[in-house]
């Protein structure tokens, strides 16, 4: 649906002359990735205005894609699938920060902190087969998603003292971006192991 949303977008600009006909596949590949953020903030919203706080999934959102467009993570193999896994995301990491500031204590920050960094720091970024990275990319990557998440880090950690919820949304979604960063290595390891 997006990508022939996105084709049929293109042709209409490209029929018109209104963009080169040699650029079509990056008009179009540039379409399909603003309707689907489009939809992913659309999804956002909708889920934290039933689960939660509308402001919690917009700070979810905001972190999530910050961090997550250097350091990469699981790429399903369609936009159904990567939505239905975002929206699923989206979902957990609300209903677990609502349920965990309950019980919240500080000492979860050290935890998910070292360990999201190290992770980082191990396994990001993972490569897009949509969008490879040379190996300068990459390092520069790793450096803004390290720092971008250690941003959020002191964000959560001041958070604590007068916003409890959303700084607990904040943890959570490092802790989802680590899982989703870990699965997308074991699927692109899995990947290139077959076709060696």
């Amino acid at each position: 649906m997006i990508r022939h949303i996105s084709k049929s977008l293109t042709n209409l600009l490209s029929k018109n002359n209104i963009i080169d006909e040699n650029k079509k596949d990056i008009y179009t590949y540039g379409y399909e990735i603003m309707i689907s953020n489009l939809l992913g903030l659309s999804i956002t919203l909708v889920l934290g205005a039933i689960i939660s706080n509308v402001w919690y999934a917009v700070l979810f959102y905001i972190a999530f894609v910050s961090v997550r467009q250097f350091t990469g993570g699981f790429h399903a193999n369609s936009y159904l699938s990567c939505n239905i896994i975002f929206t699923a995301t989206v979902a957990l990491v609300l209903i677990a920060s609502s349920a965990l500031t309950m019980c919240w204590s500080s000492y979860y920050y050290a935890i998910v902190f070292s360990a999201h960094i190290i992770i980082l720091f191990c396994f990001s970024p993972v490569d897009n087969k949509h969008k490879p990275l040379s190996q300068r990319e990459k390092k520069k990557h790793k450096k803004t998603g390290i720092a971008l998440s250690l941003f959020w880090c002191v964000v959560a950690v001041v958070f604590r003292f007068l916003w409890l919820q959303a700084s607990v949304t904040i943890t959570v979604t490092l802790v989802a971006i680590s899982v989703l960063l870990l699965i997308g290595n074991l699927k692109e390891g899995r990947c290139n192991n077959e076709k060696g």
